[in-house]
């Protein structure tokens, strides 16, 4: 054997014991409460491999030795295992216009503490990046973590985001933040040196929320979020966030959907944008303007309307029901996802607003598309950008654990 195979052999072996025991833990975390033999049929590997990988996770505490099972008729009961999510935790924050939400994590995605901070839009960034500070150590003193056993903190915020150099280009919510700011680095200077920062921007992180989330086997669909003043997007592809060459996928908001002169003005300067057109906070000013009331509107109330059937209120919804069946139509056309999931204000629109939808829909749209695609409500509410990040950290950690 000439010396370079020698010594490429150590190399070699190490890769395939990384290998097997990566094997080893994503089959006790796909399978609670597994035996060795489940294991050894379950990934192909030897009983005797098995069990040196089974060692090394309970050594780590990535994996618990669950016990035996209760005396059987025949033979000696198999001690089995499961994964131990809460041996790790990971900090994540997002941040939107007027509120930070921040939480520990484990290492399912699962949320074990959190905390909210309140601000403006005007906020300086130096406040928002305190309150991340201070909510790091709140929720360590809390919960009776210690900084090393929080393997990742994860920031999902308004903006066009690089996430590979950890850059908002442009926060569209905090105007006063300027131009290319160094986001990961940042927050990266407040918590313990070399720890791991994630940054991107927050609908990326609630898309992969949702896909944890699901039960199907959907493998491409659209994530359309919003809020009173704003509308973002994300596209999964087999499983993956899809960011595109530029970091721009899914910026949907300021696509141009309606071009009558008396479209809406949009924030961004433009007139007609998706986001502006189908702005709840407008909605809310033309309903009071509409109904000539005193009494306190909020978009729930609308909504709320609509579904009892109330003339005014049905009237503002198909507007907007207008509106959104175009920009699905353009999101369809150019993204050909299996499913649409509405997240945020309209996810509590109820029966009113879908049902209409998809009908609008089948008025402007391909024939193949109203066979094809389905569209619902967002299941895991306003949390799912918190749980997509945890989750999102936690398998950049597990992979590197082989």
């Amino acid at each position: 054997m000439r010396f370079s195979q020698m010594a490429e052999r150590p190399h070699s072996l190490r890769t395939l014991m990384q290998s097997n025991r990566l094997n080893v833990l994503s089959a006790v975390r796909a399978h609670p409460h597994v035996t060795i033999a489940d294991l050894a049929f379950s990934t192909g590997l030897s009983k005797v491999t098995v069990t040196k990988c089974l060692e090394h996770y309970l050594q780590e505490g990535l994996i618990k030795d669950r016990g035996k099972d209760e005396a059987e008729d025949r033979g000696k009961p198999p001690t089995r295992y499961s994964f131990n999510p809460g041996h790790k935790v990971v900090f994540c924050v997002k941040i939107d216009d007027v509120h930070l939400f921040a939480a520990l994590t484990d290492l399912e995605g699962g949320i074990i503490a959190s905390h909210s901070a309140y601000y403006n839009a005007v906020t300086p960034l130096d406040h928002i990046l305190a309150c991340i500070r201070d909510a790091f150590t709140m929720l360590l003193e809390r919960t009776g973590r210690s900084a090393s056993e929080c393997v990742a903190a994860v920031v999902g915020c308004h903006g066009v985001i690089d996430p590979e150099l950890g850059i908002c280009f442009v926060s569209p919510h905090f105007s006063d933040w300027g131009l290319d700011i160094p986001i990961r680095d940042m927050v990266a200077r407040l918590l313990p040196p070399n720890m791991p920062v994630y940054v991107n921007n927050w609908i990326h992180y609630h898309a992969y929320g949702e896909l944890r989330a699901m039960h199907s086997t959907v493998s491409r669909f659209f994530l359309i979020g919003t809020e009173m003043e704003g509308v973002a997007g994300g596209l999964v592809i087999d499983g993956r966030i899809y960011r595109g060459s530029g970091s721009l996928s899914g910026e949907i908001a300021h696509m141009v959907i309606d071009t009558r002169p008396q479209a809406e003005l949009c924030e961004c300067g433009g007139k007609g944008c998706f986001e502006a057109s189908i702005s709840p906070k407008r909605m809310v000013a033309r309903a009071k303007a509409f109904t000539g009331s005193d009494e306190e509107i909020t978009f729930p109330t609308i909504l709320q309307a609509a579904n009892d059937g109330e003339g005014w209120a049905r009237q503002l919804v198909d507007e907007a029901i207008s509106h959104w069946a175009i920009g699905i139509t353009n999101i369809v056309q150019i993204s050909d996802p299996e499913l649409i999931i509405i997240q945020g204000e309209y996810a509590n629109a109820g029966p009113y607003f879908l049902s209409n939808l998809l009908e609008k829909i089948q008025t402007v749209s391909l024939v193949r598309m109203r066979k094809t695609v389905e569209i619902a409500y967002s299941t895991v509410g306003d949390q799912g950008t918190i749980l997509g990040a945890g989750a999102f950290a936690a398998e950049k950690y597990l992979a590197q654990q082989g």
